[in-house]
């Protein structure tokens, strides 16, 4: 039995103090392209990071090794992973932002969404991607910054378990009461749930998870040691 069962792990870490160094083999002449492209060398950090990190954790669930898992990106930009022997892996989602990373795994849908929270106008953009009940929770609150990185977390996350990118219709998604019932039944007959985190560090980080109702969520924090061992 695969050590991820009915539960949806959730991987963190910080590029800051994880050694990706080592495992930089796994990655393709593809891979460190697209890494290398970056501007910033935080970028590129943040990419290789997630990367490896995936390859290692899908690895060890499919008891398989690091190097028999391929990562390319389907038509909507999402990550599809599988592998040269045709074995079957988990669902996963990657999100990263700051100097944190996320992955979360599940044997069914999932996505992930972490937003460091910055100094800067949100009344603006929250008019362009918020429903109409969103933002009038989001215009009476008193501080308003956490409500709407919730709810942008919160939106993310569900339309990357959806397996779709951002949308030109965003105030249509209404995710302030948990999940759009109607928007979900557009993509699987499961009922989902929502839950929201927070991270902190020297900064503060909102992130929030996309699941399937009622599987238990565990939450491990990637170090040196573990990815060595996985």
């Amino acid at each position: 039995m695969s050590p991820l069962g009915n539960q949806v792990h959730v991987y963190a870490c910080d590029i800051n103090t994880l050694d990706t160094q080592s495992f930089c083999s796994l990655l393709t002449n593809e891979e460190l392209d697209k890494a290398n492209a970056f501007r910033q060398q935080a970028d590129t950090r943040r990419f290789i990071t997630g990367r490896l990190m995936a390859k290692k954790i899908l690895g060890y669930y499919a008891m398989k090794v690091p190097s028999d898992i391929v990562i390319k990106p389907q038509h909507n930009g999402k990550p599809l992973a599988y592998t040269h022997s045709g074995i079957t892996l988990p669902f996963f989602n990657i999100s990263h932002s700051g100097n944190k990373v996320l992955i979360a795994c599940s044997h069914d849908l999932v996505g992930i969404d972490i937003e460091l929270v910055k100094d800067i106008e949100t009344e603006n953009l929250a008019e362009t991607v918020f429903s109409e009940r969103e933002l009038r929770l989001f215009r009476t609150a008193v501080d308003k910054a956490p409500v709407f990185y919730q709810f942008w977390t919160r939106k993310e996350a569900l339309l990357k378990a959806a397996g779709v990118g951002l949308t030109n219709n965003l105030p249509a998604i209404d995710i302030s009461h948990g999940i759009d019932v109607d928007f979900s039944k557009s993509f699987t007959e499961k009922q989902l749930d929502l839950l929201t985190f927070i991270m902190h560090d020297r900064e503060k980080y909102f992130a929030s998870l996309c699941y399937v109702k009622n599987m238990p969520a565990r939450f491990i924090i990637m170090t040196n040691d573990l990815l060595s061992q996985l």
